[in-house]
């Protein structure tokens, strides 16, 4: 393509740096608009998600921005307006000034006029916790990996954080109140592993109805759900050789040559397991129908 054509379809700066081989410089200023657009050329959220996402999020950051509209424009107002200005106007907000603190202010801020009326706090807090967990789907992990970029805000606005042992981490870590709450994620049961055995044979392009994921789930027991995708992968090679496609039993030889972490590092599990009774809520437990069971978490302790 000629160089007129790359700046044309492109833009000036991408296209001279496509047409230099270059890559181009990472944005520094980014604005919710600009990530948003971002999460969405990844495809990594179904757009309808992504839609339901940012609404929650947007009605974050315009209370932190206090955007208000002018005259008579309504922010739910579709026919006339208001509702693409708001956004604009929200979209328009530094992610920069999306801190943790100021998520944790907003928060706090929110919820303070409802105090005094337990039925309308209940309320609240479910629809402040729906927007605070829409803003940890936007930000995982896994997005921000796919889009390198783009140079994120320090400290990003939203946090999920895990950690397998502990013992290392600073007390101050721990104390209530740095984080939303802390979770216990125990190694999956038998029906989370057939689960999984669904999830990673539709990631590898295969139909899990082609498989046994039952009798799979009883052989792979112990198992991690990264440990169960190398032994899906340890298959496929091994079936890659023989030029066919991988089946259960290649899938169980697999499992039977394979030793997981849970039986290599035992004291350190049962020593976990000890430690989370009574300080970490159980995320493998039933979710019973009250607001702190259904608090976004923004630290899983986990041993997968």
């Amino acid at each position: 393509m000629s160089r007129h054509k790359l700046i044309e379809a492109q833009g000036w700066d991408r296209g001279l740096a496509d047409h230099r081989g270059e890559t181009p410089p990472p944005k520094n200023s980014l604005t919710l608009g600009d990530y948003l657009a971002e999460v969405t050329a990844t495809g990594e959220i179904a757009p309808r998600t992504l839609r339901t996402y940012a609404t929650k999020v947007r009605k974050i950051a315009a209370d932190l921005g206090n955007v208000r509209l002018p005259g008579k424009l309504n922010k739910h107002d579709h026919v006339n307006g208001g509702a693409k200005a708001w956004q604009e106007r929200v979209d328009r907000m530094p992610l920069s000034k999306m801190t943790p603190d100021a998520v944790q202010q907003w928060l706090t801020k929110y919820l303070a006029p409802f105090r005094g009326n337990p039925a309308k706090l209940n309320s609240a807090t479910k629809t402040a916790n729906a927007c605070i967990r829409a803003g940890k789907a936007i930000f995982a992990e896994r997005i921000q990996e796919r889009l390198t970029h783009v140079v994120f805000p320090d400290p990003i606005p939203f946090v999920v954080a895990t950690a397998n042992d502990v013992s290392k981490l600073p007390p101050e870590f721990l104390r209530k109140g740095r984080f939303d709450e802390m979770f216990f994620l125990d190694l999956p049961d038998a029906q989370e592993r057939a689960q999984i055995w669904d999830i990673v044979i539709k990631r590898h392009g295969r139909r899990p109805a082609g498989f046994d994921t039952v009798a799979l789930s009883r052989a792979c027991e112990q198992f991690t759900g990264a440990e169960i995708e190398a032994v899906f992968i340890d298959a496929l090679h091994e079936a890659y050789a023989e030029g066919r496609e991988p089946g259960s039993k290649d899938i169980l030889d697999a499992i039977a040559h394979t030793v997981p972490l849970a039986q290599l590092m035992d004291g350190q599990i049962s020593a976990l397991r000890h430690w989370a009774k009574g300080r970490a809520r159980d995320a493998g437990a039933p979710v019973k129908s009250t607001p702190a069971t259904r608090r976004g978490s923004r630290r899983v302790q986990s041993v997968n």
